[in-house]
């Protein structure tokens, strides 16, 4: 993946630095998890993905980029129990994160509320 800010946000995810996470996001940054229907504050975020990346394995599967400023994710998180696939999807503004919608679903059929 080249160096834009979802890869620098993916890769601190992956490494559990929660302040170079923090970093990517814009001030006013819109964050929906759309498994849920419910959006979320940056603090809320990052609280929500440091419980889930945990003790967790990530795998990027793929990272397509649309005119540039429009990126999507596809991954898959691995934790001791449960596997989760999240599908995120990302529209950065100068240089940031602007809007973030990802869709957590746990392998199985089981709500995500089960696990957080």
């Amino acid at each position: 993946m080249a160096g834009n800010a979802v890869d620098r946000f993916w890769q601190a995810r992956r490494n559990g630095d929660w302040d170079s996470l923090v970093a990517q996001l814009q001030r006013g940054v819109s964050i929906t998890m759309l498994h849920e229907n419910t959006e979320l504050s940056r603090a809320e975020f990052s609280t929500f993905l440091r419980v889930m990346h945990h003790d967790a394995s990530t795998t990027i599967h793929r990272c397509i980029a649309g005119r540039g400023h429009q990126i999507a994710v596809l991954a898959t998180i691995a934790r001791p129990k449960t596997t989760f696939e999240c599908a995120g999807f990302y529209d950065l503004r100068e240089g940031r994160i602007e809007v973030v919608r990802e869709m957590w679903l746990p392998r199985g059929g089981a709500s995500m509320m089960d696990f957080v």
